[in-house]
């Protein structure tokens, strides 16, 4: 890890990091014979292990580079060792890029209540992927609306975006989630209609108090 991130230092020379994206992704290492923390994977659909791989990007580079890993069994759910990781990454990031913002993008696997309550209270920026319900649909169905009308008179992807507040019974405050409707043309399909949702917080978000919270799942 401080490996990768002296290089970028450098690299960059500290001060011209003005962004540092951390994305978090599991994949599955496919095993062969008695291998320890090696179980069968019903999402994958074979015997494996479930490293966690940390990522991290500068400004508004394409490329990431690779600066952690944890060995996981093969069963292991997404956000197991998400925060132990964040924990050492975030504030080595801090140190060595100190004029720069941190970032962490994560995919609906990690929306679980421990993982999103730590990033609000960690100051950092975040996008994490929120399980489509029929209460987001019918908060982004404008927006598709828009795009629908908008890709059927051009034939173009097009994307929107929008914010609203939203929460669940269980959930003590409302959270901030972005909507995003998009268009798009397969070859030889119909259009596809797309509803990604993502939670995020924003550097001013933080600043103002606005914090996610997550129901118990």
């Amino acid at each position: 890890m401080q490996t990768v991130i002296r290089r970028h230092r450098y690299r960059l020379n500290g001060r011209k990091a003005r962004l540092v994206t951390i994305d978090l992704d599991p994949t599955d290492d496919t095993t062969h014979g008695q291998q320890q923390l090696s179980l069968f994977s019903g999402h994958y659909g074979n015997w494996c292990k479930l490293p966690l791989l940390g990522f991290v990007s500068f400004n508004a580079e394409s490329q990431q580079y690779l600066v952690a890993a944890i060995l996981r069994p093969g069963t292991a759910a997404p956000k197991v060792g998400t925060i132990g990781l964040l924990r050492r990454l975030v504030p080595a990031l801090c140190e060595a890029f100190p004029f720069a913002t941190v970032r962490v993008r994560l995919d609906g696997g990690f929306a679980c209540p421990e993982v999103l309550d730590f990033l609000g209270e960690y100051g950092v920026e975040y996008l994490v992927g929120m399980p489509k319900n029929s209460v987001l649909s019918a908060t982004a169905a404008p927006a598709l609306t828009r795009v629908t009308a908008a890709f059927e008179e051009t034939g173009e992807t097009v994307v929107s975006y929008g914010d609203s507040r939203y929460a669940a019974k269980t959930w003590e405050v409302s959270a901030p989630s972005r909507p995003q409707g998009r268009d798009r043309q397969p070859a030889g399909a119909r259009a596809a209609r797309e509803l990604p949702f993502r939670g995020h917080q924003s550097q001013d978000e933080r600043r103002a108090g606005l914090r996610h919270l997550s129901p118990a799942w």
